[in-house]
């Protein structure tokens, strides 16, 4: 959850106390309905804001892929590789995390809005879909499925 996320959640008129308590560049414009957080719910929230920004690299580089997430671009060694945004969403979340396995749930998370409630079909169509455009043209097997759990972006040339 990114702390734009707690802020929407946080924005609401029983808790204007908590958002004054939040840093004044903290974003809460946005409005999300929510019936009732608990104390240690805004606590966890408050801990997150607290918390450094994480440091994103300019273009992120495993193996032969390249992708600039601020040009949107992506590429296989040199040739350019033409995406669909969630297929560059999917290909970002794997690059930002090479080697690890990554589960569905997971992957719903990061690359679909939260308050989409599909199943996880959805993500193996979109592995398939990322697939057949980063590694079948060049011969290439870097999305590997991890059977029972999801899947990994092997990070060795």
């Amino acid at each position: 959850m990114c702390h734009r996320d707690i802020g929407r959640l946080l924005h609401r008129h029983h808790f204007r106390r908590e958002l004054k308590r939040l840093p004044p560049e903290f974003p809460v414009g946005i409005v999300v309905r929510v019936a009732h957080l608990k104390p240690p719910v805004l606590a966890r929230l408050r801990a997150l804001t607290r918390r450094a920004p994480v440091e994103r690299p300019a273009v992120l580089e495993v193996g032969g892929l390249r992708l600039d997430p601020a040009a949107h671009r992506a590429w296989r060694g040199e040739q350019e590789l033409d995406l669909s945004a969630k297929e560059f969403s999917l290909l970002e979340f794997f690059l930002r995390h090479p080697g690890i396995v990554l589960t569905r749930s997971q992957i719903l998370e990061a690359a679909w809005d939260f308050a989409y409630d599909g199943t996880s079909n959805v993500v193996d169509q979109y592995v398939t879909y990322l697939r057949r455009k980063i590694d079948v043209p060049f011969g290439r097997h870097d999305i590997e499925t991890v059977r029972g759990m999801g899947y990994r972006l092997r990070h060795a040339e």
